[in-house]
């Protein structure tokens, strides 16, 4: 079965009871669609067509019409692996869920940064930066070196508008050099933590380390307005905690992955939630309704195995 049609089966966690039904209709809208687009993909009428490799083995996708990735014409490089070329061919864009809550706080002052950890292709950084008001600064930390290729890439035309600076290293609480260990169908699925990445499509390659408390105090302590994006796999409680407050203090809107694993330390939770108590709104991403902190902490230390996107800002 088509890898992108099977990861949307509608397949419902059924509690809480009272939101079932509304959660399995979306599962079905979603798949429905998928299924029409594939039929498009498969006739030839797909929003993006592979047109090559690059040296470092991503697909080279060539947009058919305009998108969040940019203009028709544009070309995307992305892992090659059974879900990003499929997803980006068939959609003509990559998630763009947080997109429009990530822009909105880049767009409130000029002379922004936004932060991306763990960038992968940089495509999220992409989408965001194509449609901000200002001119930014971006960070993006990727340790993976075909993931760096292709952010260079993908990012090369807004470098004219945009301070953009690539960073080859994965950021954790020690400097030095650790395994990651990478997901062949969903290349995206990186991570220092084996646990996360399916062993029997695993592979690993050294990469370098720096303490995300020297690389804050190195690269982030200029800026008055700060929108993170943290996504990597499991790390983001190690990563986060160790920025200094007055870092934090600068960050107004974020979005953060929450991997509730057995290798998330309470202590490490418990010092972001301290500093995320100045946020005035906590949601997860796609809800409305406002959570507490003692809600995200009981459902990060759960060690379900779930993960989230859960939004921040001021």
């Amino acid at each position: 079965m088509d890898y992108l049609i099977r990861r949307n089966l509608p397949i419902v966690w059924p509690f809480p009871l009272n939101t079932f039904i509304s959660r399995f209709l979306t599962k079905i809208s979603i798949l429905v669609g998928d299924v029409a687009l594939r039929a498009l993909y498969l006739v030839g009428r797909s929003k993006a067509r592979k047109v090559g490799y690059s040296n470092r083995g991503n697909v080279i996708l060539k947009l058919n019409s305009n998108s969040a990735l940019g203009l028709k014409g544009s070309e995307i490089h992305v892992p090659d692996d059974r879900l990003f070329p499929g997803r980006i061919c068939r959609y003509g864009e990559w998630d763009t869920s947080d997109v429009a809550f990530l822009l909105a706080g880049l767009d409130l002052n000029p002379n922004s940064l936004m932060l991306d950890i763990g960038a992968n292709s940089g495509l999220v950084s992409l989408q965001v930066l194509n449609k901000a008001k200002y001119a930014s600064s971006c960070i993006l930390v990727e340790p993976v070196p075909s993931h760096v290729q292709a952010i260079e890439n993908n990012l090369r035309e807004l470098k004219t508008t945009h301070d953009i600076s690539i960073y080859e290293m994965a950021l954790s609480d020690r400097d030095g050099t650790g395994e990651i260990y990478i997901q062949h169908t969903n290349r995206g699925n990186t991570s220092l933590l084996s646990e996360v990445v399916p062993s029997k499509k695993m592979s690993s390659v050294i990469i370098n380390l720096q303490s995300s408390h020297s690389f804050a105090q190195n690269h982030m302590t200029n800026f008055k307005h700060i929108i993170l994006k943290c996504d990597t796999q499991g790390m983001d409680a190690v990563i986060l905690s160790r920025f200094p407050q007055t870092v934090w203090a600068s960050i107004s809107r974020a979005v953060v992955e929450i991997w509730a694993v057995d290798a998330i330390a309470q202590s490490d939770v418990d010092t972001l939630m301290e500093l995320w108590g100045r946020f005035r709104s906590v949601t997860w991403s796609g809800g409305t309704d406002l959570l507490t902190l003692a809600e995200v902490r009981d459902f990060w230390l759960s060690k379900s195995g779930h993960h989230k996107n859960l939004l921040l800002s001021m």
